[in-house]
């Protein structure tokens, strides 16, 4: 048995603890269902099993006051729709795509936003309640499954490092092509897959990539003469949302109840999801891998090249978004 799987069994035992068949997977009385939707790509995914993780957690505390039935959907891309027009209670949108349905988690996408994957968590678990009041779909918690690194035949300690450069980018993220050509480079959409990326590589179609550390990992991003600068410039997840209106339908004490389970349920898998990257770094370093961190000043120098991203942001979400978010990473002490 390597190394690797020996500290992979604790997070494996935990993953089949949260997905062990349970009342989320029962039929639901029709005048009690609170449908939600997850994609069928998902399923097996940290979404699918935060999911499942909540249903079951929140169908035992609700005692039959409301019960959540999971239901797969045709695809992720369709999921805000259903959700807006009140077809599914509750959905797990990447955050991606967030931004038409929920623009305020759009803030968690900027580049280089926050300093550690667990700045971003800080942000994210301060997020306030929803208002029962509102009527566009209503954010209640995010998950976070990742962040991306850069990996290059050489160090990218500097934006100009990067410039002329051809990446392998996730083609769910937007933002990862706009972050390449804002630092000079381009951009190679790839599924997000470490055999998708490994094939752009190989290909040469690519030279370096923006991915996972899981990616990197099994994707053999990190072979010589490659090398990983921990940027963390990019966070992966999920915004767990709910129906316009939903929450006016719920009593106080069974809104608050839900969002209390769901906000357990996030923290516990964001943190499996980490468990899961520093495993891989770990592997990745002991097989010779050279990963490289960035430093506060090598930070910022990046963050005021990408300012032309930011600004856009801000007449898009307004200034005030942003700036809480900088604030809240400013502030954020996540290893005290």
């Amino acid at each position: 048995m390597t190394l690797r799987w020996q500290h992979l069994i604790p997070s494996f035992t935990l993953c089949l603890a949260t997905v062990a068949p349970g009342i989320a997977r029962a039929d639901c009385l029709p005048d009690t269902a609170l449908i939600f939707l997850i994609p069928p790509e998902a399923e097996a995914e940290p979404e699918g099993r935060a999911a499942r993780q909540f249903a079951d957690r929140a169908n035992a505390a609700l005692a039959g006051r409301h019960c959540i039935s999971l239901r797969s959907h045709t695809a992720s891309a369709d999921l805000a729709a259903a959700l807006a027009a009140g077809d599914a209670s509750f959905a797990a949108l990447p955050l991606a795509t967030v931004a038409e349905v929920a623009p305020a988690l759009d803030v968690i996408n900027l580049p280089f936003l926050f300093d550690s994957p667990h700045h971003a968590l800080a942000w994210a678990e301060a997020l306030p309640a929803p208002s029962a009041t509102v009527d566009t779909p209503a954010p209640l918690g995010v998950l976070l499954t990742g962040t991306l690194q850069m990996t290059a035949p050489r160090a990218l300690s500097t934006p100009t490092d990067v410039t002329g450069l051809a990446f392998a980018v996730p083609s769910a993220s937007p933002v990862s092509a706009a972050t390449a050509a804002a630092l000079g480079a381009t951009a190679v959409p790839v599924d997000s897959t470490a055999a998708a990326f490994a094939a752009a590589l190989a290909a040469g179609t690519a030279q370096a990539s923006f991915a996972t550390w899981p990616v990197i990992d099994f994707g053999g991003l990190y072979a010589a003469p490659s090398v990983i600068t921990e940027t963390n410039h990019g966070v992966t997840g999920a915004a767990f949302l709910a129906a316009p209106g939903l929450i006016a339908t719920l009593s106080p004490d069974d809104a608050t109840l839900l969002l209390a389970v769901l906000r357990q349920v996030l923290h516990e898998q964001t943190l499996l999801a980490f468990e899961t990257d520093a495993i891989s770094r770990q592997a990745i370093t002991e097989d010779g891998g050279i990963v490289l961190p960035l430093d506060a000043a090598e930070r910022a120098a990046f963050r005021a090249t990408l300012a032309p991203l930011y600004a856009a942001a801000a007449a898009r979400l307004g200034r005030d978004a942003i700036n809480a978010a900088v604030a809240a990473n400013a502030a954020a002490r996540p290893f005290e």
